[in-house]
């Protein structure tokens, strides 16, 4: 997906998309179908951002060291 994607956004599969939509509050975008190596046609989407909620970073930041493997 990185050759089909453009500078400084989040370019998703289908499937990723199904994903982040089940959390309900991930903006995305349907791209369309574009070609991919070795798949064939994809449907894709853009993720836009997140409506309301902690941002990833905010929360990341409320984690515990002993609770996360660093590896």
């Amino acid at each position: 997906m990185e050759s089909n994607g453009k500078a400084l956004r989040i370019h998703v599969s289908s499937s990723t998309s199904a994903i982040l939509q089940k959390f309900g509050t991930f903006e995305l975008k349907l791209r369309g179908d574009i070609e991919m190596k070795g798949k064939g046609k994809q449907r894709t989407y853009w993720l836009l951002g997140e409506q309301g909620g902690l941002s990833i970073q905010h929360s990341l930041m409320n984690w515990d060291d002993d609770t996360v493997d660093v590896h």
